[in-house]
């Protein structure tokens, strides 16, 4: 019980994590558990919540996702096709997460209404983006043949993918485990999108009118330019 823990009982477990989780996974722990003291308080359960402060609580520790290949992609979308998974729709959804740089929510809230193949861009509303600002994502060939083969499937479902968050999140890091890529996360292909819309020349403005982010220094903290193409170009100026 919350009103039984001591300040020992809480270092203790701090002590625990630190030997099994990570520093980020700890972060948020600590965050959660003092989350819940407050809130019993103003339940009306007595508690001391100054020994919750006393819980060491991580700086952040920014994990910087490496470049997803081709090759990468190819080993996901086999461990897909491998007959262990049920989730055909997988293949489609980390194809246009890589092709678009939308988040997986934004994905997942993808209705039909929302797509426009005839002009090739897909709007996403403001009361479903996180900054709750519209944003248009225009598609390239690769993401819009995913968008029309999903049409082609289509079976009266208002969103392209009829499934939840939680399940996307379970089936992946099995897929991502079949593949042998434990390091890769969802989350990832959106770093490896932006980091491409760079490679293909646009400019910051153009990166962050797609990617929905405010400032240039959080979408530069994303963005991971290819060396070989910056070799090419700069070889390309010195002729």
């Amino acid at each position: 019980p919350l009103h039984d823990l001591s300040a020992r009982d809480l270092l203790l477990w701090r002590e625990q994590r630190g030997k099994k989780a990570s520093q980020n996974t700890i972060r948020r722990e600590v965050s959660a558990i003092r989350v819940v003291a407050y809130a019993a308080e103003k339940m009306g359960i007595n508690l001391d919540l100054k020994i919750f402060m006393l819980i060491n609580k991580p700086k952040v520790v920014p994990r910087i996702p490496r470049r997803i290949t081709e090759d990468d992609m190819l080993k996901l979308f086999a461990a897909a096709d491998d007959g262990a998974s049920r989730n055909d729709y997988l293949k489609h959804l980390i194809r246009l997460a890589v092709e678009t740089g939308m988040r997986r929510g934004e994905l997942l809230d993808i209705e039909w209404r929302d797509v426009d193949l005839s002009r090739g861009f897909i709007i996403i509303p403001a009361t479903k983006t996180k900054t709750s600002r519209q944003r248009d994502i225009p598609l390239t060939s690769k993401a819009q043949w995913v968008v029309e083969a999903l049409w082609n499937k289509r079976l009266d479902e208002p969103r392209l993918f009829n499934v939840s968050g939680n399940a996307v999140r379970i089936a992946f890091a099995r897929l991502r485990n079949r593949a042998e890529l434990p390091h890769i996360h969802f989350h990832d292909f959106r770093h490896e999108a932006i980091s491409r819309f760079y490679d293909m020349g646009l400019t910051t403005p153009e990166v962050m009118a797609i990617s929905g982010h405010r400032s240039v220094e959080m979408v530069e903290r994303y963005s991971h330019a290819s060396t070989a193409n910056l070799v090419a170009k700069l070889q390309k100026v010195r002729m």
